[in-house]
């Protein structure tokens, strides 16, 4: 095979592209195919991400004995009564954490009552009604 001074074959230096080739243009054996994905072997279906196998491990159950009597309870309940347990008995960073833990659910808005909800909901109706039943003017 002969080569110009460029690096070019001298096949390829003979070929006129059918298009500009440059930043955003590659070249038509460089491009996706149509119907192949770009990234062909991707992440497999059915794959769970870490927030839900961190889930299922959390809800897993457990057989303990409490109290001299055999219980079932979640993984993540053991492991809160095992914070617990440490930060009672003196351990700084499980105090630490689980005054975090606190602080983080105290913060959170908790479930509203029922009379609340039929407020908001009466409010929301209220609103809806006037909005609907106002003349309408096309300008």
């Amino acid at each position: 095979m002969l080569q110009s001074a460029a690096g070019e074959s001298a096949e390829g230096a003979n070929r006129v592209p059918d298009r500009a080739i440059g930043y955003g243009k590659p070249p038509k054996h460089a491009q996706f195919k149509r119907g192949a994905s770009g990234n062909p072997r991707g992440r497999r279906k059915g794959s769970l991400n870490l927030a839900t196998v961190l889930q299922n491990a959390l809800n897993d159950t457990v057989v303990v004995v409490e109290n001299g009597k055999e219980k079932t309870i979640s993984k993540m309940e053991v492991a809160v009564k095992r914070l617990v347990d440490k930060a009672m008995a003196g351990d700084l960073s499980a105090f630490r954490v689980l005054s975090d833990l606190t602080r983080v659910l105290e913060d959170s808005p908790g479930v509203a009552s029922s009379e609340e909800l039929e407020a908001a909901d009466q409010k929301l109706l209220e609103s809806l009604l006037s909005r609907f039943t106002a003349p309408q003017t096309i300008g």
